[in-house]
Parts: C-alpha cells; sequence; structure tokens
C-alpha cells in the first residue's frame, strides 16, 4: 500500500508540473513575438568597429555587458543600453543567436526596462531569455527559475496576477527540483506566490476601476420607465 501511495504522489506531482509549463506556454503567445525583440536592437556589427575573429571578442562582449550594469546601477540608461546593445550584437556573432551568452544579455535588457518602468518591453526579455535558457540548458536549471521569477515580477506589476502566478509557481518548482525545499529564496518565492493568490481572491474589480457595478449599468431609460409604470397603477 505504502508504495501505491508513493506512486499516486509522484503520478499528481507529474501533473502538477505539466500543467505549470502547459499554463505557461499558452500565456507566453500573449506576451511577445520574436520579431519584437529583435527590433530593438538595430546596431550592426559593423557599427561596432570590433573584428569578432579576434580571441578576445568573446571578453569584450562580456566587458561591454559589465559596464551595461554598472550605468544601469547608476541610472544611466542611456549608456547602459548603448553598451547592452554591442555586447549583444558580439555575442550574438561569437556564440551565436541561441547562447547561454546571449540568453544572459537579453535577461540583462530585461532588467534595464524593468527599471525604467517599461514593463512590455521587459516582459519581451525576460521570455526571450527564458525560451533561450531552457533551449541551451533545459527546463530544470537555475537560470530558467531566474527569467521565470522575473517574468512573473513585471507581470505583476503590468496586473496579469493570473499569468504571473503561473510563471511563479515555474520558478519555485524549478529551483526547488535543483536546491530542494529548504533553499532560502524557494521558500521567499512560495511566501510571494501565497500572498499574490490571496491578493488575488480578494481582488475586487469594480474598486479597482476595472467594470461598473451591476446597477450602474441601468440605462437612465429604464429609471424613467419605472416610474411611469408606477404613475399609471395610481
Amino acid at each position: 500500500w505504502e508504495l501505491e501511495l508513493d506512486l499516486e504522489e509522484e503520478e499528481e506531482e507529474e501533473l502538477d508540473d505539466a500543467d505549470v509549463k502547459e499554463a505557461a506556454e499558452a500565456e507566453e503567445a500573449d506576451i511577445v513575438s520574436d520579431e519584437e525583440v529583435h527590433s530593438d536592437v538595430e546596431v550592426d556589427i559593423q557599427e561596432v568597429g570590433i573584428d569578432t575573429r579576434g580571441y578576445l571578442a568573446g571578453t569584450i562582449g562580456a566587458s561591454m555587458q559589465l559596464l551595461g550594469k554598472v550605468y544601469m546601477d547608476l541610472e544611466d540608461f542611456t549608456q547602459a543600453k548603448y553598451y547592452l546593445d554591442r555586447a549583444i550584437c558580439i555575442r550574438e556573432e561569437v556564440f551565436g543567436e541561441r547562447s547561454a551568452e546571449c540568453s544572459d544579455t537579453f535577461h540583462v535588457f530585461g532588467v534595464l526596462y524593468r527599471r525604467q518602468r517599461q514593463r512590455q518591453k521587459a516582459a519581451n526579455y525576460f521570455l526571450k531569455a527564458l525560451r533561450m535558457r531552457e533551449h541551451v540548458f533545459g527546463h530544470l536549471h537555475l537560470s530558467v527559475a531566474e527569467s521565470c521569477a522575473e517574468l512573473a515580477t513585471v507581470l505583476v506589476e503590468r496586473g496579469d496576477v493570473e499569468s504571473a502566478a503561473v510563471y511563479l509557481l515555474r520558478a519555485i518548482n524549478t529551483r526547488e527540483s535543483v536546491l530542494g525545499a529548504d533553499d532560502e529564496t524557494v521558500q521567499e518565492l512560495r511566501e510571494s506566490w501565497h500572498k499574490l493568490m490571496a491578493d488575488g481572491l480578494h481582488h475586487d474589480p469594480v474598486q479597482s476601476g476595472e467594470t461598473l457595478p451591476q446597477v450602474a449599468r441601468r440605462s437612465a431609460e429604464s429609471y424613467l420607465h419605472g416610474c411611469k409604470d408606477r404613475s399609471d397603477n395610481q
């Protein structure tokens, strides 16, 4: 009996993970297309002026990404984007468009736009980074969990709580599979997920201005007809 119960629990866990992945894939189509991300990076390798055939090209790309992050911390977002544009350009030439290095730079782009409160662009880049990281590392990797958590944060800021919950749960399951349930970040993410669910259950679309109360949907004529009917009966 204990063996059968263990097998049933394992099957339930597998189903839960599958449901989460299926829901996440369904949400991706509503967030971004690849063309939207590529259209934002318009720097050509010829404009950078770096010979990517040299053995230091990869190191230069990493240094430019680091400079972009430094300027981002200084809130000089123009300079940050300048160096990140060149970092992704070099890394695509050296490592290929679907590489771990490019996925890392796309993730940093997401952080850049989130700090500028450009949430749609931030979601685009986090999702692009997530797709690349899944392709390079597989689904069970810490970098995949990182992109899922960041994407969930942006979706919450956009008010898309339902989609955010899907990606946050993916981040929890992925990180827990790698580091275990006792990991401090797993516990923090789980607390955030419970809070998100609690806030979602208490969400009032009327108070948030998303819809009108039922009584307000009556037309002015409906009130007049009611008065007319009462006067006729009298």
